[in-house]
């Protein structure tokens, strides 16, 4: 799941992100405006909303891997999942059972280049609030579909 935020100076904010399987195929994106005035917040805000977008899409998923843009933002996340569900620093990011429910998950930090679709998602939502999945192709931008497909490396078999 790659995630991404944007913070205008009037205090509108967009949030988005996709979601890909384990070989890297498009499953869902999403993207929503909000209101903020703190880039940081926002950005935790975005897992908060994933889990509203999921909406139990992901029953039984074993482990995910959360990739954003904000350094500070990931190494927030990281440290607030590790720290044991029951002691109360956890409560820095709103009660999210995304992250309770999901033993597995992986916290990491890339450039703003290998975020690009999440950042696409964030800036579209400033029209309208979306979701796409997979059945919903005949509405996919197509600006969007060929950056998914720029993205797509065939990884060789061994």
């Amino acid at each position: 799941m790659n995630i991404d935020a944007s913070l205008k100076g009037n205090y509108e904010a967009d949030i988005g992100g996709i979601v890909r399987d384990y070989k890297g195929k498009f499953l869902l994106a999403f993207g929503r405006k909000k209101i903020h005035w703190d880039i940081t917040q926002l950005e935790m805000v975005v897992i908060k909303e994933l889990e509203d977008v999921l909406n139990g899409r992901f029953c039984g998923v074993e482990g995910i891997i959360v990739e954003g843009d904000n350094k500070n933002v990931i190494d927030i996340l990281h440290k607030v999942h590790s720290i044991p569900k029951n002691m109360d620093e956890g409560s820095m990011i709103e009660d999210s059972s995304l992250l309770i429910e999901v033993n597995n998950v992986i916290f990491h930090w890339v450039n703003h280049g290998c975020n690009r679709l999440a950042d696409f998602c964030a800036s579209h939502a400033v029209s309208l609030d979306f979701i796409w999945d997979l059945f919903c192709e005949n509405v996919l931008p197509s600006c969007f579909c060929n950056m998914v497909k720029e993205e797509c490396v065939e990884v060789p078999h061994i």
